[in-house]
């Protein structure tokens, strides 16, 4: 079997009701109840302070990360809506997109940045296998629970 190809782009307007939905369901509890809205994570994941590439497979968006347009820009949402898309390293390659959007709409941007709660060990690891390398906890940093402050270089 032959490895699907992916291509990568910005968010359109047209797809944000899905994508929103999809990290709905995805989240769920991990959102607070007034973001498990689709108008709620729409405005957060498109707007003129936010960058978002998706991952297709032919007409279908397979992944999404997103994060703030801002300096020092952050991914505040990675996820890939397939199984197989994740097995294939999607993650991965949506974070390099992402990292090579930044270097290109903020080219002043001297990094990236994300924060992950500290009970998510997979994620820490995901992410320092990308070069990330943590510069920070902060206690209760997301409700209750502690994080931990990730940043890679983008120069």
């Amino acid at each position: 079997m032959s490895r699907p190809e992916f291509a990568f782009e910005e968010l359109k307007g047209e797809n944000v009701e899905k994508c929103a939905k999809v990290l709905i369901k995805a989240l769920g509890d991990r959102l607070s109840p007034e973001l498990r809205k689709v108008e709620a994570v729409g405005r957060m994941i498109y707007g003129p302070r936010v960058i978002t590439i998706v991952a297709k497979r032919g007409d279908n968006v397979v992944g999404i990360v997103s994060g703030s347009a801002i300096i020092p820009p952050s991914i505040v949402f990675l996820h890939a809506f397939d199984e197989e898309s994740s097995r294939m390293g999607l993650e991965g390659m949506l974070t390099d997109e992402f990292t090579r959007a930044i270097r290109k709409k903020l080219p002043k941007a001297p990094y990236v940045t994300t924060t992950i709660t500290t009970d998510s060990t997979g994620a820490v690891s995901f992410y320092s296998a990308k070069g990330f390398v943590i510069s920070g906890f902060v206690k209760e940093g997301m409700g209750d629970k502690d994080v931990v402050v990730l940043r890679k270089s983008v120069r």
